[in-house]
């Protein structure tokens, strides 16, 4: 087993789930603690801080100018369901290594650290301030990483570049690559749409119950989706964006012969940039209102700004991806996830997300679900990734 092999295992097989309205943030901060017996070389020559379950460190470069931010969150999602290798065994099988966050991202985390770690072994000095962010609720909430972006904001710094988790390099069942850099993301918002009515019996049902116009509504969306959601094409990424609107969970009467006083709709909204978060929220309040539908925000997220496309730090990593990962085009994107970068868009005009790892599809479709794993020989090359980017920044200068 390679080093590489042996210090990724030890992150997959510490467990930090995060769960809504957790208050011991205890096993994230052990989290942090082994991060630093792993990664001793580095943790040696950093200044750390925990605030709130979250970590933050600073590796003082030759200069302080133009300092940068690496992140990736440490937080995991549940481990629902039947796995072929336990998700916290960090076990090594059919050249690959298994396991809950391998992708999403305690792998970006330990590449990131890996390779800061390796330069610091042999004694190299970054030319500017290097930063590290890992969050402990990206997940749920993403309120640690925007705690941690006021706290910078407040001491004044300014990043020429911030690099978070995003589009990994994808190989195609021939082995072509392609890669996509996110210069920005969709404003994750949740709504409740809600009918109501005076309720009663099952057995004397009125017409044009809450059921129904919650059914005649989220029928007509789909209908009427582009006069909603305009799409439009966005000049930075040469492709047509348009908000993106699910429905998840639905809530009524807890009796079957009971007609419900309040039936509820809760959607997930990815808000395109040209529409925003609150265009968006405007649009969809006004067409609920045509079926008796009212319109609750539950989270109003934010829409983040798009990263300078022109900036030296943009095409100085897509420079770096290519030469990585032999390449001839990365493409600038816009991302349907959330990511904490969108928090630090207030501390850079560029912040980009990309993750360092080759992925099949199969490989891919496992983040959120069962069987998550990256592949052996991805490991090298991430950390690679990491090194020139670190030995390179900054790119303006």
């Amino acid at each position: 087993m390679t080093k590489y092999e042996l210090n990724l295992q030890k992150l997959i097989r510490v467990e930090p789930i995060s769960v809504v309205g957790q208050t011991d943030l205890s096993k994230f901060e052990d989290f942090h603690t082994m991060l630093a017996e792993v990664f001793p070389s580095l943790f040696a020559v950093c200044e750390k801080e925990e605030i709130n379950g979250c970590m933050l460190l600073r590796w003082p470069g030759k200069s302080s100018a133009h300092p940068v931010l690496l992140m990736n969150h440490s937080d995991v999602v549940e481990v629902a369901g039947e796995w072929t290798h336990a998700p916290f065994s960090g076990d090594i099988a059919d050249g690959q290594l298994w396991g809950r966050g391998t992708l999403d991202t305690k792998g970006g985390l330990w590449a990131m650290l890996q390779a800061a770690d390796d330069l610091a072994a042999e004694g190299f000095v970054p030319k500017t301030d290097i930063w590290f962010e890992s969050s402990c609720n990206e997940e749920i909430t993403g309120e640690g990483a925007e705690h941690i972006s006021y706290v910078l904001k407040e001491r004044g710094i300014k990043f020429d570049l911030v690099l978070d988790e995003g589009f990994p390099v994808m190989s195609d069942e021939s082995g072509r690559r392609s890669a996509s850099i996110g210069i920005g993301e969709k404003g994750v918002t949740e709504l409740e749409f809600i009918a109501e009515s005076d309720g009663g019996h099952a057995s004397r049902p009125p017409k044009n119950q809450p059921w129904v116009r919650l059914g005649r509504f989220m029928a007509a969306v789909e209908d009427n989706f582009d006069e909603i959601f305009p799409p439009k094409l966005n000049e930075a990424t040469g492709t047509v964006q348009q908000t993106s609107i699910a429905f998840t969970v639905a809530n009524g009467a807890s009796g079957r012969n009971v007609l419900p006083r309040r039936a509820s709709v809760i959607v997930s909204m990815r808000s395109s940039h040209h529409q925003t978060v609150d265009g968006s929220i405007e649009s969809i309040t006004k067409f609920a209102e045509k079926f008796g539908v009212k319109t609750e925000v539950l989270f109003h997220g934010e829409t983040s700004a798009l990263a300078n496309v022109n900036s030296a730090s943009y095409k100085g990593l897509v420079d770096i991806i290519k030469e990585e990962f032999g390449l001839d085009k990365v493409s600038a994107a816009i991302m349907t996830g959330a990511t904490d970068a969108c928090y630090m868009c207030k501390l850079t005009d560029c912040a980009l997300r990309f993750s360092p790892f080759v992925e099949t599809k199969a490989q891919h479709d496992t983040i959120h679900s069962i069987d998550e794993r990256v592949s052996l020989d991805a490991l090298p090359m991430a950390v690679e990734l990491f090194k020139k980017v670190m030995k390179a920044v900054p790119f303006a200068c």
